[in-house]
């Protein structure tokens, strides 16, 4: 079987969907004898073949605002591909430009489409920001439009994959219900594990050893309240000694940058790409912290709880699934004096307990070769069923 994902939201620099189609492709490779194809953004157009796998690099501009992401416009380009490698299944990652090309490509060539809906976009992104701009009235109906566009795109795919409960829920309310399937995403139980712990790797990053360090690894950016986690990690009347690690890229880099030029407990590490260092990293902190809502499945707290952390985040999004009172703190959404409160709760709390439940519950719950056995097992199920005409009009048939 030749699989193909294509996916916007992939940057050398990204987060948790560059992490899964990263471990997908391993998985294919290691444990199978399928191909892999997958077709993404790029600052050129590049190919690279490695035996059983190729990545397209597409030409794409870079997206204002969205820190390393880019995005395709070339549908000639996307067709081309998808006609030269003549894939069996065809997975589409985002909502957006991609769908409508692979609708079309299962049109002229009848290949199965798999959405997998990592975004719950109409609130993340589309409420949000229009909110924010324009009022809370337009905000509502922003949310609205976005829910119809999702059921237009996938409430005719061959299959359609949400991560959490959250989402499948998200889906299901707005008409999405047939060929609707969760499939929790995994962790690498090896490479985060507490065995990692390692205080000595903070000492090149200007963090003391006997620091309590409280570490977010994610994007920089508004979307996951990083702002806020800032704001009140710094007016929650902390101990001096508690020191506050951000790991990763965004459009709030600078700014976090520039707040630890004044502040010594605050300290920005560039995304770090090498998985095992991750590890080392998180496993070497004493608790793991977020303060973004919209958390879809949240793969980088798995990691953290993997590596023995303790959680303190908000009641909200995956968290609400990923941390219970064994395991973590959660405070109210977007309330800055209870995401204080519970800061000061997880620091009083006894973290060692906390990490040893959160690595227990991760290592009964998540494993990436079930995700992907699983996933392979609904491929090779639409691949036999999904014999229904693709159409190019109507609202009930839009298929990515």
């Amino acid at each position: 079987m030749k699989i193909c994902d294509m996916v916007q939201a992939y940057a050398r620099n990204s987060g948790g969907v560059k992490t899964y189609l990263d471990e997908k492709r391993r998985f294919v490779l290691d444990h199978t004898d399928h191909e892999h194809v997958l077709i993404v953004p790029g600052a050129v157009d590049r190919v690279v073949e490695e035996g059983r796998a190729v990545t397209y690099e597409i030409t794409s501009p870079m997206v204002r605002g969205a820190g390393a992401y880019r995005f395709i416009g070339r549908v000639d380009k996307l067709l081309r591909i998808l006609g030269r490698e003549s894939p069996d299944v065809v997975e589409v990652g985002d909502p957006y430009l991609m769908p409508w090309v692979a609708r079309y490509h299962r049109w002229r060539r009848g290949v199965p489409v798999v959405g997998f809906y990592h975004t719950d976009f109409p609130r993340a992104y589309g409420r949000r920001y229009v909110e924010r701009v324009a009022g809370e009235t337009l905000g509502r109906a922003s949310e609205w439009i976005g829910d119809v566009y999702a059921r237009t795109v996938y409430r005719d795919c061959a299959a359609v994959v949400a991560s959490s409960a959250e989402l499948h829920e998200a889906l299901t309310r707005v008409g999405v219900r047939e060929n609707l399937h969760h499939i929790p995403l995994g962790v690498d139980l090896d490479g985060f594990h507490p065995r990692h712990r390692d205080r000595s790797v903070w000492e090149q990053h200007g963090v003391a050893r006997d620091s309590v360090i409280l570490v977010y690894a994610g994007r920089l950016d508004a979307e996951k309240h990083v702002d806020r986690l800032v704001e009140t990690f710094r007016d929650a009347g902390l101990p001096e000694q508690v020191s506050l690690v951000c790991i990763g890229e965004g459009p709030l880099r600078t700014w976090i940058e520039s707040l630890a030029h004044e502040d010594s407990r605050i300290r920005v590490i560039p995304y770090v790409s090498d998985r095992a260092r991750l590890g080392r990293l998180l496993a070497s902190a004493d608790l793991y912290v977020t303060a973004g809502p919209h958390e879809t499945f949240a793969l980088s707290v798995i990691e953290a709880q993997a590596s023995g952390l303790g959680v303190v985040g908000v009641a909200a999004g995956a968290l609400v699934d990923r941390v219970t009172p064994q395991t973590g703190v959660l405070a109210a959404p977007d309330d800055p004096a209870d995401f204080a409160r519970a800061l000061r709760e997880g620091l009083r709390r006894d973290r060692n307990r906390l990490g040893r439940e959160a690595r227990r519950v991760v290592e009964q719950q998540f494993s990436w070769g079930v995700t992907f056995e699983r996933l392979l097992e609904l491929y090779r199920h639409v691949g036999a069923s999904d014999t229904r005409p693709a159409t190019l009009g109507g609202d009930a048939q839009c298929v990515p």
